[in-house]
């Protein structure tokens, strides 16, 4: 996991939407990480509502059209 860290230890985008999608071999300490780190869980909501906006366009309210 060190190699897809940005500085203070935090993951970078691709690798939390990695973890989201489920496409990580291994990502134990990273779901440690998630699970402990306010800041990253917040981050990895982010990436759950714009999946499923993406999927799912209609069930998105928060777009302005």
């Amino acid at each position: 996991m060190t190699n897809q860290l940005l500085s203070h230890s935090h993951p970078d985008d691709q690798t939390l939407d990695r973890l989201r999608a489920g496409l990580l071999d291994d990502a134990t300490e990273l779901r440690a990480h998630v699970e402990a780190c306010a800041v990253c869980r917040q981050r990895l909501a982010v990436w759950d509502r714009l999946a499923r906006a993406l999927l799912d366009p209609a069930s998105d309210d928060t777009h302005p059209w």
